[in-house]
């Protein structure tokens, strides 16, 4: 059957077909929100639920940095902006911090995200704490880019600052409505992805190899990817941060041969288990630092 003008019209929108996944995902979260806000008591289900798709909202912020969803500037903008509103921190520090300084240095000292700064051991503590580490310099960075754009960049600079004012108004509105509701359905989940922005390189990262063409990154290759956008072919991702999402399972392919069989998982949720907690109290099961 040939494609129909609707077809053809949302293909030329964004870059790849799957990038409607992403769209799904930021449409149907602030729906399921919405619902729960509607109903008397928690429901579990919906909980749960709006956990896994915030997660995946990590996971679309970081690809649209890389790889933006549309073709089409203005859509990109909306979309930064959107965005920044569901996950409760504007969009704009992502490039400084992850893609010019992460992803330039990648755990040499000039990666201000840098598991080894903060942390030598590989355990769930570490995991936890990885976010609060981290901020003072996340913080340092904010400044110096906000005055790096009143200086060069106007624009910009006052485009930041309407993001900050549209989630401000956002958080105050949802106050006002219900204090309780706001802070259940909307500040817990935030504070939730929050954290996983910033713990996940520390799941990636902790006792890799730094320095390593291959072993510098831990990949995740179970069914994960399929609801969070590919995110654990981390050394794929960092030998072309370029490639679309869909294309990194076939890069990671390529390159296993290269990469350490300790650096591959096929659970998250048993290397939490197995390795960050069990691996604190029974030796056999504890992460140990890797050398090249």
């Amino acid at each position: 059957m040939p494609p129909t003008r609707t077809t053809e019209l949302t293909m030329t929108l964004v870059h790849h077909r799957r990038d409607w996944q992403s769209v799904s995902y930021l449409i149907a979260l602030p729906t399921l929100v919405s619902w729960q806000w509607q109903q008397a008591a928690v429901n579990a289900a919906a909980y749960g639920l709006t956990l896994m798709l915030v997660i995946g909202l990590c996971c679309i912020n970081h690809n649209h940095a890389h790889l933006p969803i549309w073709r089409y500037p203005i859509l990109n903008r909306i979309t930064d902006l959107w965005i920044g509103l569901l996950q409760g921190q504007p969009v704009f520090l992502f490039q400084p911090a992850h893609v010019d300084s992460h992803h330039r240095h990648n755990q040499s000292p000039g990666d201000l995200t840098r598991v080894a700064r903060h942390d030598t051991g590989n355990t769930l503590l570490g995991y936890l704490r990885f976010p609060f580490q981290v901020l003072p310099a996340l913080q340092r960075l904010r400044r110096d880019h906000l005055r790096k754009c009143w200086h060069q960049d106007r624009a910009e600079f006052w485009w930041i600052m309407l993001q900050h004012l549209a989630l401000l108004s956002l958080w105050a509105t949802l106050v006002v409505l219900d204090p309780f509701k706001a802070l259940i359905y909307v500040a817990l989940p935030q504070l939730l992805g929050l954290h996983f922005l910033l713990a996940s390189n520390y799941l990636q990262h902790a006792h890799a190899v730094a320095g390593s063409r291959h072993n510098h990154s831990r990949n995740f290759v179970g069914w994960i990817n399929w609801f969070w956008f590919n995110v654990g072919y981390h050394t794929a991702h960092h030998d072309n941060e370029r490639l679309h999402w869909t294309e990194l399972p076939s890069a990671h392919a390529a390159l296993l041969p290269d990469i350490r069989p300790a650096l591959i998982e096929r659970s998250v949720l048993l290397y939490f288990v197995r390795t960050l907690f069990l691996g604190q109290f029974i030796g056999a099961l504890r992460s140990r630092q890797l050398i090249d």
